[in-house]
């Protein structure tokens, strides 16, 4: 494992990531952008813990004395308990190579987390008729199927095996926005393959499942890809680092990175809130309540049976998440997989995971991904808060942070929601996972069988910029109960953020209830809350400036008098009015 000397991961969380207060993201971000981001890691990435229960196995993690949630006794000896990943055979101390880590997915952009990355499962999810996916009719909305034929799923607080439904991948139950996604996927295939039997009644089974996964899947691949990945890195790293798409190349490797799946593509855990809004019609609260995630692991039975999936929806498109940064939720960081009083630490779960896998530290990554080593922790964030706090963690060894830490402490990119480490990260891996995909559903060099006899059929007919053009508020309003009635929020162009056309849904309300060709009429309250926040992000902006001049100056030994001089001249608009 790396980084021995470092302090306990749990201490790095308790010291860095406990959140006080909601920072949004600042590009209007959605939560339907994090529960897709989660989605799409699991549809490219699952190693699981070593389950030999050998010593050589444990990492655990140690906790603080007097840790509020997991020492409240002061013992001083509690620990987090953590295992290895399971590491590939012929690899580790006993043959002298580095430890490698197996995926057990399929890694392509696939919706592997719908078919299933193995035939047996694959097999497990179809009804072999029509082409259809299993589904059940639960509270007059197709919902996905309980589990009765005891297949393999992910249980971690021991639910009644019949009370998880199932789905290509194992961990559909884990909390209900990825449930949901889940849901939406496999109403989407069912969809197509329903008008594809409809208009070709003699089709086998076999030729409608297969046409209504290749179109499926090509929806997702597009909307993930053009639509969800540019929104994150920004579009200008995009347009540098993935670019369009223009043929299959057989020298891209697209296997997953370690450093993607261990590191960078975890930044969404800090995206998280506390709850899950759920909203009627008119964008209120439903009677049921939002969803804790503290209190809804493992438990589909709170959207099967409380309003189904589209109060969910309507949350997940008008409720912001929490910026990209070096805070996380409750829920998360104190109570993951746990009751109402505790769990585990996601957060320290994630930093041992890296050093579990042998991640590098921050600075070393950041030279190997091409990017220019940092020597002052000023250079990773202008938050001289974060700068201070790492300082102590690491004993002023910027060399020695770890990459999870320093890549979520990082200044985002312009028109970006991540920072540059994480950026060109990810970019890379969506590139690579495209360009090296053969199936990918843009290259023309695929021979489209099923097509063949049917060019006349234009619902047959395999249209590549009809993908291109579908949006993921298309695959929502296709699969909800809403319909048509589903909208972008407040001016936005995607499903994936909040817009703020004419102030409709101001930055700093959390959800926003706006509709459409609504006249706007702003109370006072409204008016003075807008102003105000204006006017912290504009002195707060200026504030961190001003640290960093100040230890600028410091470090030159330039004189405070002359420090303010400096300012007077370049600023004369904040010189004191001495006239009176």
């Amino acid at each position: 494992p790396a980084g021995p000397d470092r302090p306990s991961t749990r201490h790095i969380s308790n010291i860095l990531f406990t959140q006080k207060k909601q920072i949004f993201d600042e590009n209007g971000l959605n939560d339907l952008s994090v529960h897709m981001g989660q989605f799409i890691a699991h549809d490219m990435s699952f190693v699981t813990p070593l389950a030999d229960f050998t010593a050589q196995g444990n990492f655990a993690i140690h906790i603080p004395k007097g840790d509020p949630t997991f020492d409240p006794d002061s013992t001083g000896i509690a620990t987090m308990r953590f295992r290895r990943s399971g590491g590939k055979e012929g690899t580790g101390k006993t043959s002298q190579t580095p430890r490698q880590q197996v995926n057990k997915v399929s890694g392509w952009l696939d919706l592997s987390v719908v078919y299933g990355a193995s035939v047996d499962r694959s097999n497990a999810m179809r009804t072999m008729s029509r082409g259809l996916l299993r589904s059940n009719i639960f509270n007059n909305e197709e919902q996905l199927t309980f589990n009765t034929k005891g297949l393999p799923n992910l249980n971690l607080l021991g639910r009644e095996r019949e009370s998880l439904v199932v789905s290509g991948d194992n961990r559909v139950n884990v909390q209900p926005g990825l449930l949901t996604l889940h849901t939406i996927w496999a109403r989407e295939h069912n969809r197509v393959a329903n008008d594809i039997a409809k208009s070709h009644p003699t089709l086998d089974d076999e030729t409608i499942f297969q046409s209504a996964r290749k179109r499926t899947i090509a929806s997702y691949q597009s909307t993930l890809m053009y639509e969800w990945l540019p929104l994150i890195i920004g579009q200008k790293m995009f347009d540098e680092r993935v670019g369009p798409y223009k043929k299959y190349d057989s020298s891209t490797d697209p296997r997953i990175s370690n450093e993607f799946a261990t590191v960078a593509f975890r930044f969404g855990h800090s995206q998280a809130s506390d709850f899950l809004a759920r909203l009627d019609e008119n964008f209120e609260e439903i009677n049921h309540g939002h969803l804790h995630l503290k209190n809804t692991y493992f438990t589909p039975q709170r959207v099967l049976n409380e309003g189904g999936l589209d109060p969910i929806v309507r949350g997940m498109l008008r409720k912001r998440c929490q910026a990209i940064d070096t805070v996380a939720a409750d829920g998360l960081r104190n109570h993951l997989f746990g009751t109402s009083t505790s769990g585990f630490d996601l957060v320290a779960l994630n930093i041992q995971r890296g050093r579990d896998h042998g991640i590098t530290d921050y600075n070393s990554l950041r030279e190997a991904y091409g990017l220019q080593k940092y020597e002052r922790f000023e250079e990773i964030s202008k938050d001289l808060n974060i700068v201070e706090k790492l300082k102590e963690l690491y004993s002023n060894n910027i060399s020695n942070i770890d990459a999870f830490v320093g890549g979520l402490a990082e200044d985002h990119m312009k028109g970006a929601s991540i920072g540059e480490l994480f950026g060109i990260i990810v970019a890379d891996q969506f590139r690579r996972s495209r360009d090296g995909d053969f199936h990918w559903f843009e290259n023309t060099e695929i021979e489209h069988n099923f097509d063949e006899g049917y060019e006349t059929d234009n619902d047959l007919k395999f249209n590549i910029s009809y993908f291109r053009n579908k949006g993921m508020i298309d695959i929502l309003a296709s699969n909800t109960r809403t319909g048509d009635k589903l909208e972008l929020v407040g001016g936005s162009k995607s499903a994936y953020y909040i817009g703020n056309t004419n102030g409709a849904c101001p930055k700093y309300t959390e959800i926003c209830k706006h509709k459409n060709g609504e006249e706007i009429h702003k109370t006072l309250r409204d008016e003075v809350l807008e102003r105000y926040q204006r006017a912290i992000e504009f002195f707060s902006e200026r504030a961190d400036s001003a640290e960093s001049i100040m230890e600028e100056a410091k470090k030159r030994g330039i004189s405070g008098e002359k420090l303010l001089k400096h300012i007077d001249e370049k600023y004369p608009y904040a010189k004191p009015d001495d006239s009176d």
